[in-house]
């Protein structure tokens, strides 16, 4: 009869490839939610709070200045500059001008590498996708999770 202390092979190598796990303390995703921009805080699924120094932040938290190449034609504009000149002339008579059909539709084609600013800066109240780093002393924020 088998003792109640012992254990089958399968629930021993399950205990043992989750010490071996815990032991690599592999990164953790988790979601947090900005408090304050400066300095940067975020609160981490309302049980603790990291502050700017163990933040590591990616692009897509960040602004910053990139170049694209842009082939683009704004789209036609057109303005109304019909307009009418009156004069009277001593006396009964006056005299009416009418131009009509005065056509300022324009358009514009920007093309070529352009330097481009993206402003994906954290803001407060944004809710973000974390990463504990290994040994869990730094957390990487992925991106903001819409």
């Amino acid at each position: 009869m088998a003792d109640a202390q012992d254990t089958s092979l399968p629930e021993v190598l399950r205990g043992l490839v989750k010490q071996t796990m815990d032991a690599y303390n592999l990164a953790d995703i988790l979601f947090g939610v900005v408090v304050n921009t400066k300095p940067l805080t975020i609160n981490v699924e309302q049980r603790f709070t990291i502050t700017e120094e163990f933040l590591i932040l990616t692009k897509n938290v960040k602004k910053y200045t990139t170049t694209a190449t842009i082939n683009w034609t704004t789209e036609e504009k057109s303005i109304n500059a019909n307009h009418n000149h009156s004069a009277t002339v001593q006396g009964d008579c006056s005299i009416t001008i009418q131009q009509e059909n005065i056509n300022l539709a324009h358009n514009h084609s920007i093309n070529g590498t352009k330097s481009i600013t993206i402003n994906n800066e954290l803001k407060q109240n944004d809710k973000v996708i974390l990463v504990k780093a290994s040994g869990g002393q730094k957390y990487v924020v992925l991106d903001k999770v819409v």
